[in-house]
């Protein structure tokens, strides 16, 4: 398997995770919203490591927090990504039941599009979006090119591109709500795009999000730091609950 360069590098950094929930079998178990099981879904080049103020914001909050890592940092071609996260969702709801996810950047797409497969469907509460790309996005292309050959995962996310029409198929069979925190100073996502998902989007041909949806906006932030944050720990929080 070809790893993309920036799948590597990140290995050899020192892993400073937060200290994750008792992950072994069985998962805790609950109904009550307030408690629920929290799944974090990272991003391109990121890694569980990411979600330092999310995570601890939603321990505070009662939730058990699990997470799932992918694609190699999430480097890898988009199809690749969803297929491994979709294994991975449906070994954790055959024994914890009912979850939320919560995704940041690209980790938001693949969560959304889960929520949507006949495996997931039903037992996914809520999905939260981080900065999330929920319907993929415009720019870029002219640098998409050289990107994508450093990270592949990267060429899907075009709104019109053959992989984000892939996972389109299933992020628009989901129900669930969906809440979306976005950040004005994001160069990535840009607040038109991390709003597509509320209406009809004609960049990737999809209809609105048939189920609830909320849209909260920050500002200060930029999008990579926004799983870091707190503060965004416990926007999610309040959106779960």
């Amino acid at each position: 398997m070809n790893i993309p360069l920036l799948g590597r590098l990140p290995d050899l950094l020192p892993d400073d995770a937060w200290a994750e929930s008792r992950h072994r079998r069985p998962y805790p178990r609950t109904d009550d919203p307030a408690t629920r099981p929290v799944v974090l879904v990272h991003g391109a080049v990121g890694s569980r490591s990411n979600f330092t103020g999310v995570a601890a914001a939603l321990k505070d909050s009662g939730h058990p927090v699990l997470s799932v890592s992918y694609g190699h940092h999430g480097t890898m071609p988009l199809r690749r990504n969803f297929t491994e996260i979709r294994e991975k969702l449906a070994n954790i709801i055959a024994d914890a039941g009912t979850v939320d996810l919560v995704g940041h950047s690209q980790g938001g797409l693949l969560a959304l599009a889960a929520s949507g497969t006949p495996e997931l469907q039903g037992r996914v509460g809520r999905v939260v979006g981080i900065g999330a790309d929920f319907r993929g996005i415009t720019g870029f292309r002219r640098i998409m090119p050289l990107a994508t050959r450093i990270v592949p995962a990267w060429r899907g996310h075009l709104a019109d591109s053959p992989e984000m029409a892939t996972l389109m198929n299933y992020a628009t069979r989901s129900t669930v709500p969906v809440t979306q925190i976005l950040t004005l100073r994001d160069a990535y996502i840009p607040a038109d795009r991390a709003r597509a998902f509320t209406d009809e989007d004609a960049a990737s041909g999809t209809p609105a999000h048939r189920g609830p949806t909320e849209v909260i906006e920050i500002d200060g932030i930029p999008h990579e730091k926004l799983p870091y944050s707190r503060w965004v720990g416990r926007l999610v929080a309040e959106a779960l609950s």
